[in-house]
């Protein structure tokens, strides 16, 4: 077994932009993978949650940093 860094990260979109709204609703993939990348980050994988009508967007994922599974983004269930 092999030791790998990891750290958690929130993300946090405007779903009030009805664009962003749009987006997230059709790919939330694609749309949270270009807003990481955005940020700096690199995403080799990762699977969004769709947003939910009347609440804020924030899920929570753990970002592998390094190792076999390095920049493998795995959302924490709340």
């Amino acid at each position: 077994m092999e030791d790998s860094e990891f750290e958690v990260v929130r993300v946090t979109i405007d779903v009030e932009d009805d664009l962003v709204r749009r987006q997230l609703e059709k790919d939330p993939s694609g749309a949270v993978r270009g807003f990481l990348e955005a940020q700096g980050y690199t995403v080799n994988r990762l699977t969004a949650p769709a947003p939910v009508e009347g609440q804020p967007y924030r899920p929570e994922f753990v970002h592998i940093l390094s190792g076999k599974y390095a920049s493998t983004w795995t959302r924490l269930l709340p």
